[in-house]
């Protein structure tokens, strides 16, 4: 209704498996509207799932379980399974409300929804974490990383291509989004630096007031974990390497491995 009165007209509408249900089903069907949705395969030895079987996708009608008639597209289609090595055979099942398509005709169409749901994927690399309530703030950050990703894709297509005539061609392994993601961080950390010493608040007794996080880098080797120069290391640096693995954010068993080792003659 809200589409209807902002004069908006969807010709086909492409909908996930959570909008499978009977009820928008027969709503799609009551208002004419042509849409795809995507159907869960549920069941182990009945329903939908005893419809995929053989070699060739098909379609067919089918009754769901409320009573809702509508008619499904099977889509047989290999995936390469990274366990074995190979591929593996996957149905898909699709509702088809209102359209009078074949199952190869809904795979081609359909499958270009599959770029938002990798677009939400990469979203998460650069989604900022925050716990304000302020709707405006939370829809701020998600543009700001829509707008970043959205950088990265014209990036990639004016400076990736490949050499020679023809049609355009990338390359992504030249600039991938987590490559891309790093560069911008050098880039903010050219105008903001980033403090290189962590101040620590101990107890009085404590002979250690604070730790340069340079001094700590040279007394280890942070790449393979080895202790670099042992014997210079002093007594009170030695009591105090628990303080020193929790700011570099190290784990606790290899705390106590290093602690065995600094302890070893």
């Amino acid at each position: 209704m809200r589409l209807k009165h902002i004069g908006l007209h969807a010709t086909v509408l492409y909908l996930d498996k959570g909008f499978c249900s009977g009820e928008i089903i027969t709503f799609l069907q009551r208002t004419q509207q042509r849409a795809v949705l995507a159907c869960p395969i549920r069941g182990k030895k009945g329903g939908i799932r005893v419809l995929c079987q053989g070699r060739g996708s098909f379609s067919t009608d089918y009754t769901f379980t409320d009573g809702t008639h509508a008619r499904l597209a099977l889509v047989n289609t290999w995936v390469q399974n990274p366990k074995i090595k190979r591929k593996q055979r996957k149905w898909l099942v699709i509702v088809l409300v209102n359209l009078d398509w074949t199952p190869h005709q809904v795979y081609s169409k359909y499958r270009r929804r599959f770029g938002i749901e990798a677009s939400y994927r990469i979203l998460r690399q650069v989604k900022v974490l925050t716990n304000s309530r302020n709707p405006a703030l939370r829809f701020f950050l998600l543009g700001l990383g829509l707008l970043m990703q959205n950088v990265w894709v014209l990036v990639r297509w004016l400076l990736t291509r490949c050499p020679g005539k023809g049609r355009h061609k990338l390359m992504p392994i030249l600039l991938r989004f987590d490559r891309f993601r790093k560069l911008l961080m050098r880039a903010v950390e050219r105008f903001y630096p980033p403090p290189l010493v962590v101040s620590v608040f101990v107890s009085p007794q404590s002979v250690i007031h604070g730790v340069s996080l340079i001094d700590t880098l040279r007394v280890l080797s942070i790449g393979d974990f080895r202790v670099a120069n042992p014997i210079g290391i002093s007594q009170a640096l030695m009591s105090r390497w628990t303080g020193i693995f929790n700011i570099l954010g190290t784990h606790r068993k290899a705390s106590c491995r290093y602690q065995h080792e600094w302890n070893t003659p």
